[in-house]
């Protein structure tokens, strides 16, 4: 049932889009409707843990999550193994401390592991996170890579790199993209390319928060 019912939806919010449209109305409606086709189907029934004698044992189970290491030995070490997989990590600094920088080694790290990525830019442009990237990768100069004069020592050495995972970065504007543009992207994305285990989002502070949802995004 779930497929006629996602489509039934999706009819739903194409009629209530056209008639926004005509009437230069709110599309949050189109936004909700489309946002629960997505959802269909995949809503989680697990009730929870119950508090008993035995429920400490539980809690042993967070020693085997499975982790995403940063590739940093000293990081991983504290954090006991790495970031947790579903988890939401973030990185806080001043300005010029090294943030951007760290997240493009955490996702070339992951694609070293096999793990697919993807790095949502809302300030450097698409070619300089590939860049930051290919650096990362290589440990050649990003100065090269950018000019031209280390670019085809960087292309021999990527094809000697085996089993790499994907990467697809994208270009977001700041203070209008929200949340629900970056799930819209990553759902769209891995319909067609499999699942991505690594989101990257530099920076989270120049996401835009929708007042009118009247919850924090």
């Amino acid at each position: 049932l779930v497929p006629v019912l996602r489509r039934r939806i999706e009819k739903d919010a194409a009629q209530a889009a056209l008639q926004n449209y005509s009437q230069k109305g709110d599309f949050s409606r189109v936004q909700d409707l489309i946002t629960e086709a997505q959802r269909l189907g995949k809503t989680d029934t697990n009730t929870g843990i119950s508090f008993n004698s035995d429920s400490l044992d539980v809690l042993e189970q967070i020693k085997n999550l499975d982790k995403l290491p940063t590739g940093i030995e000293p990081l991983d070490t504290v954090l006991d193994g790495g970031l947790h997989r579903g988890g939401l990590g973030i990185v806080m600094g001043s300005a010029g401390a090294g943030k951007s920088v760290f997240l493009a080694h955490v996702a070339a790290h992951n694609m070293r592991l096999g793990n697919s990525a993807a790095l949502a830019t809302l300030e450097l442009s698409e070619h300089l996170q590939l860049a930051r990237i290919v650096a990362n990768l290589t440990s050649l100069p990003i100065d090269g890579i950018v000019n031209g004069t280390l670019r085809k020592e960087a292309k021999t050495k990527l094809k000697k790199m085996g089993g790499l995972g994907s990467l697809v970065i994208k270009y977001f504007t700041p203070q209008a993209t929200t949340v629900e543009d970056l799930k819209t992207w990553i759902n769209r994305y891995e319909r067609t390319n499999g699942e991505i285990k690594l989101v990257v989002v530099d920076y989270g502070d120049k996401l835009f928060a929708p007042k009118a949802k009247k919850e924090y995004d």
